[in-house]
């Protein structure tokens, strides 16, 4: 099995097959990361296509140094962000939380956890857009400060201010809702 650099180089040389085994390994990824930042299933699917499609077809800008995923992420934080500025009217309500319950739970358990994924979701939508991409990005993708600063094309101390007011309007949203410390 290739690694995504490698898969990158054969797609940027006219391998189609390499980016579609690409498009496989982060699809879900990137759609998860336009789910939580623009709280909308079908809008987040419709950015996973656009994502993908400008990754493939700006691949010549792809710096092999630099891991394909962060690369990736970063062009989905970048359009979601242009899709939020874009946006006239207020982000629609969330359509549906995209993980799939887990089977071995009982119904009052995953009423409960999807009622909690709902008000994180409804949380996060409240937070600044570039704050919900830093957040997103550290917290859900598990870039280091440094990617993420990369990634939203903002200084390394901004992206620790933007986390920081993210987690604080966070928890004092959350205990707003009733949450437990």
């Amino acid at each position: 099995m290739k690694d995504d650099r490698a898969l990158a180089v054969l797609c940027a040389n006219g391998d189609r097959e390499a980016f579609d085994e690409l498009a496989r390994r982060y699809r879900d990824r990137v759609y998860t990361l336009a789910f939580r930042m623009l709280g909308s299933a079908s809008q987040a699917e419709d950015l996973t296509q656009d994502a993908l499609m400008r990754a493939y077809t700006r691949l010549a800008m792809y710096d092999p140094e630099r891991p394909f995923g962060v690369w990736l992420l970063n062009l989905t934080a970048r359009l979601c962000l242009n899709a939020i500025r874009d946006r006239k009217s207020d982000i629609a309500k969330v359509e549906r939380y995209g993980k799939a319950w887990r089977p071995e739970t009982g119904v009052d358990e995953r009423v409960e956890q999807r009622e909690r994924e709902r008000t994180l979701q409804r949380l996060l939508l409240r937070l600044q857009p570039d704050h919900r991409a830093a957040a997103l990005l550290r917290y859900w993708e598990g870039l280091d400060v440094a990617e993420v600063a990369q990634a939203l094309n903002a200084p390394v101390g901004t992206i620790k201010t933007w986390l920081f007011r993210a987690r604080e309007n966070l928890r004092i949203w959350l205990k707003e809702e009733g949450w437990q410390e």
